[in-house]
């Protein structure tokens, strides 16, 4: 049996936990409920149809080859099986296992490809990992900038980021269905669901990819004068899915993810370049047919950029889940149950949608 990789169309546009399996039957949940099926309910959900000032082609096209490596790796890692029905059939389980590490390595260099867009370094000689609560760091001392005569004081605080905006949906056309939208709220949690079938018949090295990502616009209070600015966010979440299966020829792959444009001067016409893909919150095999999984998701972030004195930062916090599905495959989201919250610990308890930043001044900016 000869097998031949076949390259996907074009598209439409880590700590990993121990899934919980439970027996489940697949007509548990088979639609959607009107808030996903509507768009234009899906539109109103999310404050309106229009788009934020941010560019995702560069994330887009990183999540993607992400996703295509992290299949790639899954099948080297259970290529057992697989040599077992390629002898069966007659094929070359040898040729097929340097096709797949071919394929890996081709991967490997279209990432290397892939720089994010460059920020001013922080004045920092080494960079500076604080403590997770940035509001409980002192405030720094008065620093005086002599090439411009301004003096001020460091800060600490945190701003509430608002409703999430739709970002890029990559789907294969040849599958049917999508993750859909489920509803937003005002503190920032994400609600989605959808149902997803990969096309038949069977074809045995076809990849089925499917991304889709929502994005936060997070501005914050400018510095008196020129400071590095420090923030954090911890990116949890919980991922119900009632229904997966498939015939177990290659794996089908569910991931959520992480990246993240930043700006040091942002103003209306600004255009936050969000190319920066910062991990994997979850990255899972749904390897058993009939079965439901249960993910929960944590990407704690802290970073850090200089900022000229009166101007304002503002960071496109990007989320996103993905599916990389072999042919015949189903995935059945939780209504309801599958959610993302960014937020951070104040005071002891979690706040939804909440940014602590931290400003340290420094002399100049070169």
């Amino acid at each position: 049996m000869t097998e031949t990789k076949t390259a996907a169309p074009p598209l439409t546009s880590k700590p990993s936990a121990t899934p919980g399996q439970v027996a489940r039957t697949p007509t548990e949940n088979t639609a959607l409920p009107p808030q996903a099926q509507s768009s234009e309910r899906k539109k109103k959900d999310l404050g309106g149809s229009e788009r934020l000032p941010v560019n995702l082609q560069g994330l887009e096209r990183r999540v993607l080859l992400e996703t295509e490596l992290m299949h790639n790796d899954a099948q080297l890692a259970n290529f057992g099986l697989a040599r077992d029905r390629l002898v069966a059939f007659g094929g070359d389980p040898d040729a097929r296992y340097r096709d797949l590490a071919s394929e890996r390595e081709g991967i490997l260099s279209k990432l290397r490809a892939l720089r994010p867009t460059p920020m001013r370094p922080c004045a920092a000689k080494t960079p500076m990992r604080y403590p997770a609560d940035l509001l409980t760091l002192p405030i720094e001392p008065a620093m005086f900038a002599p090439t411009s005569a301004d003096w001020g004081f460091g800060f600490n605080g945190s701003v509430q980021m608002g409703r999430a905006h739709e970002g890029f949906e990559s789907v294969d056309p040849s599958i049917t269905g999508s993750i859909e939208t489920y509803y937003v709220t005002n503190d920032g949690q994400i609600f989605f669901a959808g149902q997803v079938m990969a096309p038949r018949p069977v074809q045995v090295s076809v990849l089925y990819p499917l991304a889709h990502c929502w994005v936060y616009l997070v501005p914050f209070p400018p510095p008196v004068v020129a400071s590095t600015l420090t923030y954090s966010v911890t990116v949890g979440g919980w991922t119900t899915i009632d229904h997966a299966s498939g015939l177990g020829l290659q794996p089908t792959t569910f991931s959520s993810w992480t990246g993240v444009g930043e700006t040091s001067n942002f103003s209306p016409q600004t255009q936050i370049t969000a190319d920066t893909f910062l991990g994997f919150t979850v990255s899972e095999r749904l390897g058993y047919p009939d079965y439901a999984y249960q993910f929960p998701s944590k990407l704690s972030v802290q970073r850090s950029f200089d900022v000229q004195g009166g101007h304002t930062p503002a960071i496109a916090l990007v989320v996103g889940v993905g599916l990389s599905m072999e042919s015949g495959a189903e995935v059945i989201f939780g209504r309801g149950d599958s959610m993302i919250m960014p937020g951070s610990v104040v005071g002891g308890s979690y706040r939804n949608g909440c940014v602590q930043f931290h400003y340290a001044p420094i002399a100049a900016l070169g």
